[in-house]
């Protein structure tokens, strides 16, 4: 079973494949153990109560690697939701009857306002038994279990940084930039100045949502959507940060349209607050025995553009006010000088949304929306959050997939002396890639 884990979780065998190894390792162990017992005694009985003893060692055999995983309590602890699949409203999975019919409604009842029509969308399905299952689910892992997990390895906690380094004028990592160390706790003190104290954690979190096309994307080929919300603790060195074994991930449905985000946000968001109000405490973990205290937070909130709009509480760039950092207006999107934009307020940022979310009517929410370019964003419960600052730049989409290139020599014409033959551009290499990125650190340092 542990080989088969193993292929499983780590080599990335599919289930298909370790169902198989188990099954003929399974036969393997059976004909060894039966041609061992033919080997080491001619008595019947005796012969046969071996066999029925490696009958009844090998019937609790798993045939499927789901089965096996349980067995050795690998499975992560997850919630169930019912989900909306118009609104992704969710509906709490711990009233439902095991075995029986589930006890959230029918039809959906969110209402977008409180003088909007009800969703009414369809939650449950009927089986040919009579039972019902939900249309669509959306599964949650807790927090505080996934932080648990993390601490109960025994080799990780020493590893996590809890503390900022000296401030040495140049920066190598997150850690070294200021809004880490200019970041205030809940009592108003520095978050991560803490008198020194192993039983007690300060964690810091990247938080990235995106969607992609799990069959590509093709002008005449089937669309499809499928979103992943997930986060990389921060506290972890560089080189474990973003190994899948510390990712925590949130399996997400289709994609949400604009606002509805906030549905699928809420647990998160209702966790991360418990977190840094009151903190998790576990009784004990690999290297606490009398337990410890673990306090959390989100910082960084990095997406491409139209996953920000939608975790951030913008429109995007087609809104009156396109940008979510300045106050440049589309009608002066040809002005310059950098000194005349002026940079949007968290009190301001707030201001509105919250006017957003308290409109009494579809109308007036429309008209909030395009005038300002901002709605409600579920992160905004966070009373440390600031949407002005903690938004960056997703370097994937910007630079290694290309748009800032498309950006210079497609929409601004840069390569107008370019020969039509070599117009088309290549895929470079990584070794290319980083004599690029080089390069650029290079002119910066200088600069230029």
């Amino acid at each position: 079973m542990v080989t088969a884990i193993v292929l499983h979780l780590l080599a990335g065998l599919s289930c298909e494949h370790s169902d198989f190894v188990l099954v003929a390792i399974q036969g393997v162990v059976s004909l060894a153990l039966l041609t061992f017992v033919g080997a080491i005694t001619t008595d019947a009985p005796v012969r046969k109560t071996l066999q029925d003893n490696i009958q009844t060692l090998l019937s609790d055999w798993p045939s499927d690697i789901c089965t096996a995983i349980k067995k050795f309590d690998l499975e992560p602890s997850l919630l169930e939701y019912v989900c909306c699949k118009c609104c992704f409203t969710l509906y709490d999975p711990h009233n439902y009857p095991y075995g029986g019919d589930f006890s959230c409604p029918h039809n959906c009842t969110f209402h977008e306002t409180p003088t909007s029509d009800e969703c009414a969308t369809p939650l449950l399905d009927t089986n040919f038994d009579g039972r019902t299952k939900p249309c669509c689910r959306f599964f949650y892992q807790p927090l505080s279990s996934w932080i648990g997990w993390l601490l109960s390895r025994p080799a990780l906690p020493n590893i996590l940084w809890t503390s900022l380094s000296p401030e040495v004028g140049q920066m190598h990592d997150i850690w070294d930039g200021d809004v880490f160390r200019s970041f205030k706790g809940l009592d108003g003190k520095p978050y991560l100045e803490v008198e020194p104290n192993q039983s007690d954690y300060r964690l810091i979190f990247s938080l990235f949502i995106d969607w992609f096309s799990p069959w590509g994307t093709k002008k005449n080929g089937s669309h499809a959507s499928v979103g992943v919300i997930y986060m990389i603790c921060c506290n972890l060195p560089p080189h474990l940060r973003y190994r899948i074994e510390n990712v925590y991930i949130i399996p997400g449905p289709m994609e949400p349209s604009l606002h509805h985000l906030n549905h699928i946000l809420q647990p998160l968001v209702n966790d991360l607050l418990h977190g840094w109000e009151c903190g998790f405490h576990f009784t004990q973990t690999a290297v606490h025995k009398f337990g410890c205290m673990v306090r959390c937070a989100i910082i960084p909130l990095v997406c491409d553009l139209p996953a920000l709009c939608k975790a951030l509480g913008a429109i995007g760039h087609h809104a009156i006010r396109f940008c979510s950092f300045c106050l440049l207006t589309r009608s002066h999107i040809t002005e310059f000088d950098v000194n005349s934009w002026g940079r949007q307020s968290w009190q301001e940022h707030l201001r509105i949304a919250t006017k957003w979310r308290d409109a009494a009517t579809e109308s007036l929410c429309n008209t909030i929306y395009r005038k300002y370019g901002i709605h409600w964003s579920e992160l905004l419960h966070l009373p440390y959050w600031d949407p002005t600052i903690f938004q960056v730049v997703e370097a994937m989409h910007n630079l290694f997939l290309g748009e800032l290139q498309h950006h210079c020599r497609q929409i601004h014409c840069m390569n107008a002396d370019a020969d039509e033959e070599h117009s088309s551009v290549l895929l470079h290499s990584p070794e290319e890639q980083q004599r690029y990125l080089d390069t650029g650190i290079a002119a910066i340092q200088k600069g230029s």
